[in-house]
């Protein structure tokens, strides 16, 4: 069963990391409501199921209808190792786990991340969760696959390493991994190499999981993929619908862990100017010493010397195309902007990690392509033949400039945040102050 699983294991990674996250796709409309990326593989019939009207479904005729996969269908689709933004938060949270418990530490048993808030579910979000709710069977499969593959024939080496860019080493954490001295790694080192969260997989677990969408349309996709994923029965599982500026929404619940996976860039979409207070709102879900991870795309400059400045350009046509046919973009905000934004909301930082976006060719040209979807819809026919021959004129450029190679522009974020011992968390503290 496993002996194709790497060739498929590496087709659909670069899929998803191709069209789910930010860095490489900033149009993640897509992700949000187009169904499920990571599933580019095998989703002809879901696709041509959801023309004739998924969304006018039942939740209980959802899950009849997209029933579970089976577990060789469903590991090469989770997103977990091959995303580095999920190891580093895999291993934070471990490592706290062991600061915690001392003595009593078991790398052998699993390190849960207790109730969890998905503050703004993607396929991308969803499908780490499932990670993590399969991950005992993940790392039993895979490592018998490893075990296996070395005493067949030679080209099961070339298997087992492009297996081992997904899933590393393939072998559970062990103690001696966590007590290991990391401070000599530098937190804006560009070298992913260098990053303990690479070198093993950690045992986790959760309670349970609470998914937020910002509609109904939203929330039928995220309950499909969920039910494909077979991560609906058990633990328990909330999918809802729910905006963040309702104060009511929520009201009360407390969270062991919250996820909020490229957050900010979309909040401009469904609540916008009210990103300085997000930090805020969502502490009030946060238990004392719960954790907060956040993840987020560094935005790309206005403007650059050398090859990567034509990147620059593409995402500004990209966004005034997306403007004129009456849309909304995504804002990104700095790495600096949302440390100051969590320590305003009362969060004391315990890690940070930066890692390098290499943009290939395909990569830039996907946004010029969003941007060239847009044209139909210009108020211009003739503003729109010129857009549509300066995407051709950058579509060019592109090519000559990534001849050498990808170019590394910018960086995405991990972060993460813990609510000290002892805070309480009220209505006003959920505000800040507007920022100039």
């Amino acid at each position: 069963m496993w002996r194709g699983l790497s060739l498929r294991v590496a087709a659909v990674v670069f899929i998803v990391q191709l069209a789910g996250r930010p860095g490489v796709s900033c149009d993640r409309s897509k992700d949000i409501t187009g169904g499920d990326s990571s599933s580019a593989d095998e989703s002809s019939d879901d696709d041509q199921f959801e023309d004739s009207g998924i969304h006018s479904l039942t939740d209980e005729e959802i899950i009849r209808t997209f029933p579970s996969l089976s577990l060789d269908e469903i590991l090469p689709r989770l997103i977990q190792y091959g995303n580095t933004i999920f190891q580093r938060m895999e291993w934070n949270h471990a490592v706290l786990q062991m600061q915690r418990e001392g003595n009593g530490f078991d790398a052998d048993s699993p390190v849960s991340f207790g109730e969890l808030l998905d503050a703004g579910t993607g396929p991308t979000s969803l499908s780490w969760i499932a990670s993590v709710l399969h991950r005992e069977r993940l790392i039993t499969a895979v490592a018998e696959y490893l075990d296996s593959s070395s005493s067949e024939d030679d080209d099961s080496e070339d298997d087992e390493y492009e297996l081992h860019t997904f899933l590393t080493s393939g072998r559970p954490c062990r103690e001696a991994f966590y007590k290991s001295d990391y401070s000599s790694v530098n937190a804006d080192s560009f070298d992913t190499n260098e990053d303990p969260a690479s070198k093993c997989i950690p045992r986790v677990t959760m309670k349970n999981y609470t998914a937020i969408t910002a509609s109904p349309f939203m929330r039928r996709d995220t309950l499909k993929t969920a039910s494909r994923f077979g991560i609906l029965s058990d633990p328990a599982k909330e999918i809802l619908v729910g905006n963040w500026q309702d104060p009511g929404f929520l009201e009360g619940r407390k969270y062991d862990t919250i996820l909020a996976d490229y957050l900010l860039g979309a909040v401009d979409g469904f609540a916008p100017y009210f990103q300085d207070k997000m930090f805020g709102r969502l502490s009030q879900h946060l238990k004392p010493g719960g954790r907060l991870y956040i993840s987020g795309l560094n935005p790309i400059p206005e403007e650059l010397d050398g090859p990567g400045d034509v990147f620059c350009r593409i995402t500004k046509v990209r966004d005034a195309c997306i403007k004129l046919a009456g849309d909304r973009t995504y804002r990104e905000y700095p790495l600096e902007w949302v440390i100051r934004q969590l320590e305003r909301a009362g969060l004391l930082i315990v890690d940070i990690r930066k890692y390098p976006i290499k943009h290939e060719a395909q990569h830039m040209i996907m946004q010029i392509n969003v941007a060239r979807s847009k044209l139909s819809r210009f108020p211009s026919r003739d503003l729109a033949a010129t857009m549509a021959e300066l995407l051709d004129s950058y579509e060019d450029e592109v090519w000559e400039v990534t001849d050498d190679g990808p170019l590394t522009i910018s960086f995405n974020y991990v972060i993460a945040a813990e609510m000290p011992s002892g805070s309480i968390q009220n209505k006003e503290s959920s505000g800040s102050k507007d920022e100039l």
